[in-house]
């Protein structure tokens, strides 16, 4: 929302998020509150790492395309990712029954605001 690259800022820092260099020894998902600064402006965390979180989305190459494919949409980095795969912006796709470890969902839910 503030045009920042990753969800902390613009810098990287493999010690910011669950990534591939953020483990000196066996890479493996950490309790979601291990990265402080792995939050986005909106209190979510564990964007920019841990696991990768699949959307509603159906993909396509194209923005302005119907997509025609059971494939589905997949957001941010997992505890494997480089730093590239970081970014909370970045797509990535599978088939709707594929299992990767590094693979997951969010349960969310609207808050009463009074």
């Amino acid at each position: 929302v503030d045009g920042r690259y990753y969800i902390w800022g613009d810098e990287f820092d493999p010690s910011y998020c669950c990534m591939n260099d953020s483990h000196q020894t066996r890479k493996l998902l950490m309790p979601v509150d291990s990265f402080p600064l792995d939050v986005s402006v909106y209190g979510v965390r564990g964007l920019g790492g841990n696991s990768r979180d699949w959307t509603s989305s159906r993909w396509s190459k194209d923005w302005n395309e119907q997509p025609q494919t059971t494939e589905r949409v997949a957001r941010g980095g997992a505890w494997g990712s480089n730093a590239d795969g970081a970014r909370s912006a970045n797509r990535y796709y599978s088939a709707e029954n594929y299992r990767l470890a590094g693979l997951g969902f969010r349960l969310c839910r609207s808050i009463d605001p009074s």
